[in-house]
Order: C-alpha cells, then sequence, then structure tokens
C-alpha cells in the first residue's frame, strides 16, 4: 500500500522535471537568440534617453554663473574707470561671451557682493546681457575703438559663413553675439531684411532698432526702421522716427542720400493711407485704443447685452 502512493509521486515527479526541462531549453534557446542579437537591445537602450528632456540647470550651478557674471561686469566697470582700455576690453569681451552663452541671468548683489549705495543714488537690476549693453554705450570712445581693433577682425571671420548660409537662427545667434563689431551689425541688418522679405516687419523693426543703438547717427537706418514700422501697421513709431529724419540732424543727410528720400516718400504714402476704423465698443479691443495705450474714446451709454 505504501508503495503505490511512492510510485505515482516519482511519476508526478518525473512529469514535471520533463516539463521543466522543456520550458528551461525554451529559454535557453530564447537567451541564445537574443544573446545573437545585442544590436536590438541595445538600440532600444540607447535610444530612451534621447527622448528625455535635457537636465535642469542645478541652482548653486546658476549662482554660481551668476556671481562670476558679475564679478567680470565689476571688474569691466573698475578697469573703464581706471581708463585702461586694453584691459577693459578684454575683460568686457570674457564677460559678453559668458553672458551670451547663458541664459541671460538677473545680476543681483547679495550677501558679500552688496555695495553701500551713496545718499540720492540708484542701481539697477537687470539681466546680465542689458548691464553690458548699457556700459558698452555709456563707455569712452577710446574704449570702443580699442575693443574694434582688437576684436573686428575675428568678429568678420565668424559672420561671413553665417551671413553667407541664410540660416536665420545661425545668423541671429552669431549676429548678437558679435554685435559691438560692424560685422554683427551688418549681420543684424542681413537678418532684419530677411524678415522683411518674409513680412514680419515687426521683427525686422526690432533688429534695426538694436542697430541703431550703435549707429545712431544713420539717417538710412533710421527711416528704414521707420518704414518696417509703417509696414507692420505701428503708426506712432513710424510718425515718431519720420519726424526726427525731418530735423536739422538728419535732414542734410536725407537730402543728399537718393535712398533715404525714396524711404521717406514712401513712409508718408503709407502713413497717409487709409486705415479701418470703427467707434463701436465693439471694436476697442485695446485699453487706452492702441498698442501705446494713448488713444481716447468718446464717452457714451454701456452697451448692455
Amino acid at each position: 500500500m505504501l508503495t503505490g502512493p511512492i510510485r505515482s509521486r516519482s511519476r508526478m515527479s518525473c512529469t514535471t522535471r520533463s516539463a521543466l526541462l522543456r520550458v528551461v531549453f525554451a529559454c535557453s534557446g530564447l537567451a541564445l537568440i537574443t544573446a545573437g542579437t545585442p544590436s536590438l537591445v541595445f538600440a532600444r537602450t540607447v535610444a530612451t534617453p534621447a527622448l528625455q528632456d535635457p537636465p535642469a540647470v542645478a541652482p548653486d550651478q546658476q549662482e554660481t554663473e551668476e556671481r562670476e557674471l558679475l564679478r567680470q561686469v565689476q571688474e569691466t566697470e573698475q578697469l573703464l574707470a581706471d581708463k585702461k582700455w586694453l584691459a577693459a576690453a578684454e575683460q568686457f569681451e570674457a564677460a559678453w561671451d559668458l553672458a551670451a552663452a547663458s541664459g541671460d541671468p538677473v545680476l543681483e548683489k547679495r550677501g558679500a557682493d552688496v555695495r553701500q549705495l551713496a545718499p540720492g543714488q540708484t542701481d539697477v537690476v537687470a539681466g546680465g546681457r542689458a548691464r553690458l549693453e548699457t556700459l558698452f554705450r555709456s563707455a569712452a570712445p577710446e574704449f570702443r575703438t580699442e575693443y574694434a581693433r582688437q576684436f573686428e577682425v575675428a568678429a568678420l571671420q565668424k559672420m561671413q559663413p553665417a551671413i553667407a548660409g541664410g540660416n536665420s537662427d545661425t545668423l541671429r545667434r552669431m549676429a548678437l553675439r558679435f554685435q559691438f563689431t560692424q560685422a554683427g551689425r551688418n549681420g543684424l541688418k542681413t537678418l532684419a531684411r530677411l524678415f522683411a522679405d518674409r513680412g514680419d516687419f515687426v521683427e525686422a523693426a526690432v533688429l534695426l532698432e538694436r542697430t541703431r543703438l550703435a549707429e545712431s547717427d544713420s539717417a538710412r537706418l533710421l527711416l528704414q526702421t521707420a518704414w518696417c514700422y509703417a509696414m507692420a501697421g505701428l503708426r506712432q513709431d513710424a510718425t515718431d522716427l519720420s519726424h526726427l529724419a525731418r530735423g536739422e540732424n538728419f535732414a542734410p543727410a536725407v537730402a543728399a542720400d537718393p535712398v533715404a528720400q525714396a524711404l521717406q516718400t514712401d513712409i508718408e504714402r503709407l502713413l497717409s493711407s487709409p486705415v479701418a476704423t470703427s467707434n463701436s465698443a465693439e471694436g476697442w479691443r485695446q485699453p487706452n485704443g492702441n498698442y501705446r495705450r494713448t488713444g481716447l474714446q468718446n464717452l457714451a451709454a454701456p452697451r448692455l447685452r
């Protein structure tokens, strides 16, 4: 009686063992097939990280970059105050390279960086690029001359391939990087022409306005900017620049430049063309009536619905 169950249990063990062996061999075969095709496995493994977002900059690293940029800006200011034009130009270029490559951090003075302000003195907390741009424009002519002497040739070598390539993103990046040189400003003008050809006159005007910061005495550039404003429908801005071109500072240059005269004539045509207007409250879609918030509207009874 005891041998019966033992034999039955042994028979079941053999059956189970056979089934397990078949499963093991099947899994072994699958493992061999997988091992024989490593490219498929690694293709999935390599492709996955490409879909992930780039890692964010750590707060500590961002603060370190801000402090380093602030230090370089302050060193540049000190060198300009000491009239060390050569060293100031080199330090400014290093600071601008850092600011252009970063996300334009806001420069805040904290901790040991804080300087005591004199009575009545104010300080502006601004982005690194804006602060450097203001510093460059307010610097002495000797500094700007030294900066151009050192970096104009290098900027020209960098800008020529970008202009020839015609890629707007690359051209914008390179032109803004070298905007303090004549080569960079020529890149901004080329980019503005590309946007104007595409019908994006607002973007073209913004780029020309940036160029005018360094070429404020150019009558043609002034009227080109006004023309872009007029084509974009920004009539008040176009009118302001057009009136400026008629002033005593620009009138002789406009009279001597046929291109500037043609621009002025076309601007007057654009500004004198009728504009669709509406006195209805439904058409009053902007606060104070226009994009400059200077429009007025006659008061009337409210329209109730």
